[in-house]
C-alpha cells in the first residue's frame, strides 16, 4: 500500500478486498482517490448475494452505482461457470439491482442468445 499526499490517491496492489454492505470485491490492485471518494480495483471477481461477477475492472462512479468493465456476471458460484451474461459494461447497484449492454447469454462457453439490455 502506498499513499500520494500530494495527489490524495491511495495504491495497492495484492489481495484487495472492498466490502460494503453484501457487496464484496476481491482484486489484485486498487487505485482510490480520497477527494472524490471513488476508487478502481482491477482483475476483480466480485459477489453480491446470489450473484457473482468477474471482469477487468470495477470501479465506483456514483454513491451507490459500480461500474463492471469486460466482465460477466452468473448465480452459478461453480469454479467454471455453466452459464454466464457477458457484456462490455455492467452497472452494479447497492440496492441489488444491475443494469447491462450488448450482452450475450453464455452456456458451457457457447453463446447462446443476445440481448441489446438486461435489467
Amino acid at each position: 500500500i502506498s499513499v500520494d499526499s500530494k495527489r490524495n490517491e491511495i495504491y495497492a496492489e495484492g489481495g484487495v478486498v472492498y466490502k460494503k454492505g453484501p457487496l464484496e470485491v476481491k482484486g489484485d490492485k486498487f487505485i482510490y482517490d480520497i477527494n472524490l471518494e471513488r476508487g478502481i480495483v482491477y482483475d476483480v471477481k466480485a459477489s453480491l448475494f446470489p450473484v457473482y461477477f468477474v471482469g477487468k475492472k470495477i470501479k465506483k462512479i456514483d454513491e451507490n452505482k459500480y461500474l463492471l468493465d469486460v466482465g460477466y456476471f452468473t448465480a452459478c458460484n461453480a469454479e467454471v461457470p455453466h452459464y454466464t451474461f457477458r457484456a462490455k459494461k455492467i452497472f452494479v447497484y447497492d440496492d441489488q439491482s444491475l443494469v447491462a449492454t450488448n450482452l450475450w447469454f453464455n452456456v458451457g462457453g457457447t453463446n447462446v442468445l443476445y440481448m441489446p439490455m438486461y435489467y
